[in-house]
């Protein structure tokens, strides 16, 4: 029965460490968030922990947006990347002269 007991425990230990979270630590070495959360600084100059895996913490200190999308005056819009419209007038240009290519022959 004696040898039961050490197989027992480290069981209970092997069990318990599946079921640890991790986390990251905050730039005060203080605070921590979930695996799944960004850490960013509130209101009372503290960190808090926003719901998103790398959000973006915005200047207000009360919201944070998810990853992608920017803080805009207390709601998040998709950020835009710079060269999109390009990239779109560039597609627009390309599909007209293919239209005008296949009249052609």
């Amino acid at each position: 029965m004696e040898t039961v007991k050490p197989v027992f425990f480290l069981l209970i230990i092997i069990l318990q460490c599946t079921f640890i979270e991790s986390y990251n630590i905050c730039p005060d070495n203080i605070s921590k968030c979930q695996d799944t959360q960004t850490c960013c600084i509130n209101t009372q100059d503290k960190y808090a922990c926003c719901p998103y895996q790398n959000g973006t913490c915005c200047d207000d200190r009360k919201h944070c947006c998810p990853n992608g999308f920017e803080c805009a005056n207390g709601s998040c819009k998709r950020k835009m990347k710079e060269n999109m419209f390009l990239e779109y007038i560039k597609f627009y240009v390309d599909l007209i002269d293919s239209d005008t290519k296949e009249e052609d022959i």
